[in-house]
């Protein structure tokens, strides 16, 4: 393997260790030291990967952000599909990455707030960005008659908190039982926001 892809791979793996170490012990409970243990190497060696601890986490929220704005973009360019369905789908996005990532789902939901200070802002804007398209499809949904009037803002919030706690369980499920489990979470909220 040539130089560049040890490096490539070494670093993916650094980033691999630290989402997971994040996940278990928090942000600021996992020292420079503890990532690179979990990857075999000296601490030393970890500075000729990275520059911190909190670069780990931008490059963490930064990939994050960008998976889920993918994914968002895909959902909405698929013509023919109702606003409803793509709602559906945004959230069994959020479902299917808690459960296959949760060491990202942690980084993007919780630990996002010990980014260095000039980093906050940018991705609370994207994050915002984020939201606003979640809304306008929610707003559409409603305008279309295909959901039950209430605050866009408010009905995201509770779909994407109902998904939460997904990538807190220690729980292992199999693929059939996540997929069971995404199906229960889609028909209750979904049900729910049928129009009565």
């Amino acid at each position: 393997m040539t130089e560049v892809k040890t490096k490539i791979f070494r670093k993916a793996e650094i980033l691999e260790q630290a989402a997971r170490l994040f996940l278990e012990r928090g942000f600021k409970s996992t020292s420079v030291r503890d990532i690179a243990a979990a990857v075999g190497i000296e601490a030393s060696s970890l500075y000729s990967h990275i520059k911190s601890k909190e670069d780990i986490l931008v490059l963490l929220c930064d990939a994050c952000a960008e998976r889920y704005a993918a994914a968002f973009t895909v959902i909405m360019a698929q013509a023919k599909v109702s606003g409803k369905e793509q709602l559906k789908q945004i959230l069994s996005f959020h479902i299917d990455n808690a459960f296959l990532d949760p060491t990202s789902s942690t980084v993007f939901s919780d630990e996002w707030k010990n980014l260095p200070a000039e980093r906050i802002e940018k991705f609370l804007l994207e994050r915002k960005m984020y939201e606003n398209k979640w809304q306008a499809v929610i707003q559409d949904c409603i305008n279309e008659g295909n959901i039950r009037a209430g605050d866009p803002i408010v009905i995201m919030n509770t779909l994407i908190s109902s998904v939460r706690w997904i990538h807190h369980t220690k729980r292992k499920y199999t693929e059939e039982e996540r997929s069971a489990v995404k199906q229960t979470i889609l028909n209750l909220l979904f049900e729910g926001l049928d129009k009565g």
